[in-house]
């Protein structure tokens, strides 16, 4: 059997529409700058969609490597990832995304229905935030 290169596959448009309108319903409930869809496509991860309020730091298009990311340690334990405040987390703070002002993360893992990772779902908060969890 091939193998099915997941990074080749096209996004329809009417699935972005929906996942647009996701992530920017996720930020507006939350009360937070960012929510995000990212896409891993190692060593990089790409910001997918990115919720459209003023407040937000990323940009569609925007990709990192994957060293110290939030979404990292979702992809490699295959679990949400809850940093209610990362200046106060020995573990991350020095995490990439203190730069943007962003100090607290919830993210899950998001698969393709073959079991490899798309990416993540994720909100971050530019204040302490335990997202009620």
């Amino acid at each position: 059997m091939e193998k099915i290169l997941t990074k080749d596959i096209k996004i329809p448009n009417g699935i972005i529409k929906k996942w647009q309108r996701t992530v920017d319903l996720l930020a507006e409930l939350l009360d937070v700058p960012a929510a995000l869809i990212m896409r891993v496509d190692p060593p990089y991860i790409e910001v997918f969609r990115a919720s459209s309020n003023e407040k937000n730091p990323y940009r569609v298009g925007e990709n990192d490597k994957l060293e110290g990311l939030y979404c990292e340690t979702v992809i490699k334990s295959d679990n949400k990832l809850l940093v209610p405040n990362a200046l106060k987390d020995e573990a991350w703070k020095n995490n990439p995304d203190i730069k943007k002002g962003m100090i607290s993360y919830l993210g899950f893992p998001i698969k393709w229905p073959n079991g490899s990772f798309f990416g993540t779902l994720c909100v971050l908060d530019n204040k302490e935030n335990s997202y009620n969890t």
